[in-house]
């Protein structure tokens, strides 16, 4: 489970967290090099979010660019990563989760997202199974054109 945010003082918490409370997100976590305090020259901040699950993937990928945008400004810096809970892959999800600092949401949810993304498989994951579907659609029209 992610810990609370006294545990990351490798960056301003505070401000990580300020940015992700101007977004519709569910869950923010602070996690990698800057939680663990293991740092070198081109560490980057890394954020995992879980976004309100009315938004559509548009609206989505949107937020999540001006969110890097917004923290690279209060930051000050260029290396910043954002990753969407929703579509990463589950070694990821469950990194971030379980060594991460909990900014925003409770800990209840990082909880029943840490065991979804450990009861996953790589070949699980949003991105996957998308494919797969284009796959499917793909020999549908093949075999109804043919």
């Amino acid at each position: 489970m992610a810990s609370d945010a006294a545990d990351g003082d490798a960056i301003d918490d505070e401000a990580v967290r300020g940015v992700l409370q101007r977004y519709p997100i569910r869950l923010g976590i602070l996690f990698g090099s800057q939680v663990t305090g293991k740092t070198h020259a081109e560490s980057d901040v890394d954020v995992a979010v879980e976004f309100d699950e009315e938004l559509s993937p548009e609206h989505r990928r949107r937020a999540r660019l001006n969110v890097i945008a917004d923290l690279t400004r209060e930051l000050g810096t260029n290396d910043v990563d954002v990753i969407d809970l929703d579509g990463v892959r589950p070694e990821i999800g469950v990194a971030a989760l379980q060594g991460g600092v909990l900014l925003v949401g409770n800990s209840r949810r990082a909880d029943q997202l840490q065991q979804r993304f450990s009861d996953r498989t790589p070949e699980d994951t949003r991105d996957d199974q998308l494919a797969r579907f284009d796959d499917l659609l793909t020999e549908m029209e093949d075999t109804v054109g043919a």
